[in-house]
């Protein structure tokens, strides 16, 4: 946390003087469960730090990834696109997934578990399935 903070103060106009109230009481876990999704997508580090496109994009996120003792911010204005692919799992039909649970592997998982990054994919899943019931 105060490696993120220092970070922010360092790199990001207008958190110079930031301040740390508080922190979370609870411990929570980050990585735990994945699927492996039907044509075996899985969204990897090198697309997301490397502007990674796709044939299936549901849309577009910052490359932006917070964990595994690596800290990108959001500030180079570099994206990538978020596949569908990867939200698709193999072995259950009529279901598409969204936020945290998609196939990603520990670094991609890193950029899309925030809140931000579960919103595209939430977002991309209701269009898909929306699409799917006019025979899409």
């Amino acid at each position: 946390v105060y490696s993120a903070m220092n970070a922010l103060r360092a790199k990001v106009p207008g958190f110079e003087n930031a301040t740390l109230n508080s922190v979370s009481a609870h411990l929570g876990v980050r990585d735990s469960r994945y699927i492996d999704s039907y044509g075996n997508h899985r969204l990897s580090g090198w697309h997301v730090t490397n502007e990674g496109t796709c044939h299936d994009s549901i849309g577009v996120f910052p490359e932006f990834v917070d964990g595994y003792n690596i800290l990108i911010l959001p500030t180079t204005g570099r994206v990538f696109e978020v596949p569908l692919s990867m939200m698709i799992p193999k072995r259950v039909d009529n279901l598409i997934l969204a936020g945290r649970h998609v196939d990603v592997d520990p670094i991609a998982c890193a950029a899309m578990r925030n809140m931000m990054a579960c919103a595209v994919t939430g977002q991309g899943a209701g269009v898909a399935a929306a699409g799917s019931g006019l025979g899409g």
